[in-house]
């Protein structure tokens, strides 16, 4: 954590801690469940086609949903955002109520 770059300042570090005690499988947290080894991509296009902000948007929280099994609260932290403002985005890009 402390060779970590921390580009996010406080906000990260809490979304990182809260993320990783959401999703850990044991009794205490390892280096491997904060993630900050993992570099995280998202790709510029889909298909081969250019897309907008917002359709990436859109299917990046998709993504993520599946991933998560439909969990709000489990994607919300994935993605580093409170629940309510997933719920706000899912709403606002129209995608359907998990």
């Amino acid at each position: 954590m402390q060779e970590y770059g921390w580009p996010g300042n406080i906000r990260e570090l809490a979304n990182v801690l809260e993320r990783a005690l959401i999703l850990q499988k044991g009794d205490c947290l390892d280096a491997p469940d904060l993630g900050l080894g993992v570099q995280r991509t998202v790709p510029s296009a889909v298909d081969g086609e250019m897309v907008t902000l917002k359709e990436m948007e859109r299917l990046h929280i998709e993504r993520v949903l599946q991933r998560s099994g439909g969990s709000v609260t489990e994607a919300a932290a994935i993605l580093g955002v409170a629940r309510r403002t997933l719920y706000d985005r899912i709403k606002a890009l129209g995608l359907a109520k998990p």
